[in-house]
């Protein structure tokens, strides 16, 4: 009928977190996917802390924005050939020469095709309980650390 696709947009709307601010990287399907791994926080909201367009393209820049931040963050890169990463640091990002964070750390790709890359204990095969998967410093760069 007439109120199909209005009715599927509100179901949609439920389904995913809302962005503080239109995103021209992160689309619907991308959220949808992604929101299976985000802290329980994330669900209802998120809040862009970083935008190389309005903020400028710059490193220094990026650890300004989330240096200090205490809850959960999502950054994302897309490159010139339209392929989109998304780097999940569950804990506060600091500045350092060392890696941080915990278990829940993960580096996903959005497009073309979706997958998850975790930092796993090679005896389990599975997560590790410890801490030091992800990476920032602003004259160095971001990552993710690899398997222990």
């Amino acid at each position: 009928g007439s109120d199909g696709p209005s009715i599927c947009m509100t179901i949609a709307a439920g389904l995913i977190p809302d962005l503080d601010s239109k995103s021209s990287i992160l689309s619907a399907p991308g959220l949808f996917l992604l929101q299976a791994f985000l802290p329980g926080s994330c669900h209802t909201g998120l809040k862009r802390l970083y935008s190389s367009k309005h903020d400028g393209h710059s490193l220094n820049r990026l650890g300004n924005s989330v240096i200090g931040y205490k809850g959960p963050s999502l950054t994302l890169f897309k490159d010139q050939l339209g392929r989109v990463i998304a780097l999940l640091n569950t804990d506060q990002w600091r500045e350092t020469y060392m890696f941080q964070g915990d278990q829940h750390a993960a580096i996903f790709t959005l497009a073309p095709r979706f997958s998850c890359m975790r930092v796993l204990d090679k005896s389990k095969g599975q997560p590790s309980p410890k801490t030091n998967y992800v990476y920032l410093n602003t004259s160095k760069g971001v990552g993710l650390s690899k398997s222990r």
